[in-house]
């Protein structure tokens, strides 16, 4: 048990690094955009970043999701040949379906978005780069697969050089405004395509992959349709902003939902990185259901920990990439949306039900039944509050989703759940998140106040919510990593 979870540890470590320094294109952007852009022109890129990732959803047809189920069921290399080949055609005729749309249709989908068809170019770029990501996504599924993490960490370094630059560029030399962004990224995700084509090779396999294929469009259909619902439920809020409130609300709102996704790169991404292949491989091993409960107490606990975080030092994380007080709103929504966003992804660990019987399309039942309660929370919260009110829209959908989920899945295949435990860390989060509340300010006094809470929330989950020999194990971490610490130290200073 504790070997599974080193692994699941190791390859999260690096596979972090790689997240990171992946979304660091992202987050290092910030400052330059919130410099050059007003709320109001980030409103516009975050839209143009929409039409990409819907149509990203749509497209992709579920090729990789479909892989990463057939991928294990294959014990010969040969024979996953033929799985491989089943998802490549299945992405390949998305994403050039996706790339024609983009070149007819792009002037209809900007009069749509912004009222006129004066982004259309702008769209016709971002559903471009949009089809080179998502193809992208599959070839880094192979690497995956094949727990060649190293060369996941080079290409996403790549990737942050490439985009950095190429963004940079057309921002700041090329004078394109909201164009740039756009542009950039295509650049970089046309380039990485070109390298992972060359680096999974041996793992490509263009012959006809048979009865595999309809296998795959059986089970990634669903998942595709399922993966729509999701991004409706995370883009409606945008969409509503901008019809009941502003795109200044809709700038607003965006950068505090990307700087709360930063717990994707913390810790979900490459948590299901690892996760994924993790739980086909020992699903029947006779430590599963152990190793399965564990698995969720220490998401949730390892997650709520950033949360904590987070919602304790919001402000002082806006400040580091906002300078202009014109987003001084989007500090209340980064907890929110973190908290949303960790259990939405406890979602990869209890659907196992739905994922081992194939059974997708009750994925795509309960997300579309999801979707109706989004819209009209939305509708009744962003009249009334604005961004803060769509952030606690994303927070309950989810918790509606994940509390249907679970049983649903667990008639399926039956996960335990520490709910005690899980109890005492959701309890601690929340007291944690009303004392960052009601010690308002950002000054010296008013942080220091808030290290100090945090500190007390960590010493009672250590001596409440942690069994003797998970301390045990925690204090023999953290002693090893002070000896390495140390030798690195010595090593460095002679």
């Amino acid at each position: 048990m504790f070997d599974k979870f080193k692994e699941i540890a190791r390859h999260s470590a690096i596979y972090g690094i790689g997240s990171v320094v992946q979304a660091l294109v992202g987050f290092i952007l910030i400052p330059l955009y919130t410099k050059h852009y007003e709320p109001e022109t980030y409103g516009v890129l975050s839209l143009l970043t929409l039409s990409g990732t819907l149509a990203g959803a749509l497209f992709f047809l579920g090729g990789s999701s479909a892989l990463s189920r057939s991928y294990y069921d294959f014990p010969d290399a040969e024979e996953r040949k033929k799985a491989v080949s089943a998802s490549l055609l299945i992405t390949g005729i998305g994403a050039g379906t996706q790339l024609i749309l983009g070149f007819f249709a792009s002037s209809t989908i900007s009069r749509w978005l912004f009222g006129s068809p004066k982004y259309s170019l702008h769209v016709s770029v971002a559903l471009a780069a949009s089809a080179f990501l998502f193809t992208n996504n599959l070839l880094f599924l192979l690497l995956r697969f094949a727990k060649r993490s190293g060369q996941v960490v080079m290409i996403n370094l790549i990737s942050l050089l490439l985009g950095v630059s190429s963004i940079s560029y057309f921002l700041l030399h090329m004078h394109l405004g909201v164009l740039a962004p756009v542009l950039g990224d295509l650049c970089n995700q046309f380039l990485l395509c070109a390298l992972l084509l060359w680096l999974t090779r041996g793992d490509l396999n263009l012959e006809w992959p048979g009865t595999e294929l309809s296998l795959q469009l059986r089970y990634g259909l669903p998942t595709m349709l399922a993966g729509l619902a999701y991004y409706t439920l995370t883009w409606a809020d945008r969409l509503l902003l901008d019809r009941y409130a502003s795109l200044t609300a809709v700038g607003i709102y965006s950068l505090g939902y990307k700087l709360g996704g930063s717990i994707q790169i913390l810790l979900i991404g490459p948590f299901c990185q690892i996760w994924a292949p993790m739980r086909m491989q020992y699903r029947d091993s006779p430590d599963a259901p152990e190793f399965f409960k564990r698995a969720l107490t220490y998401y949730f606990f390892v997650g709520l920990t950033i949360v904590s975080c987070f919602g304790m030092f919001s402000h002082e994380v806006l400040s580091l990439f906002a300078s202009s007080p014109g987003y001084s709103g989007a500090g209340g929504v980064i907890a929110l949306i973190m908290l949303a966003q960790l259990i939405y992804g406890s979602i990869n660990i209890i659907d196992c039900g739905i994922v081992f019987s194939r059974r997708t399309h009750l994925h795509l039942y309960l997300f579309a039944a999801c979707v109706p309660f989004n819209l009209a929370l939305n509708y009744f919260l962003i009249d009334r509050f604005g961004a803060i009110g769509a952030a606690w829209a994303s927070l309950a959908t989810f918790l509606l989703l994940a509390g249907l989920v679970f049983p649903v899945s667990n008639r399926l295949y039956h996960i335990n759940v520490e709910f005690n435990r899980l109890g005492r860390i959701f309890g601690l989060t929340f007291v944690t998140l009303l004392v960052s509340l009601s010690i308002s300010g950002v000054g010296m006094l008013s942080s220091g106040m808030r290290a100090c809470a945090l500190l007390c929330t960590f010493w009672v989950t250590y001596h409440w919510v942690m069994k003797p020999g998970e301390r045990q194990r925690f204090r023999q971490i953290v002693s090893a990593g002070g000896s390495r610490l140390g030798l690195f130290r010595t090593a460095i200073l002679g």
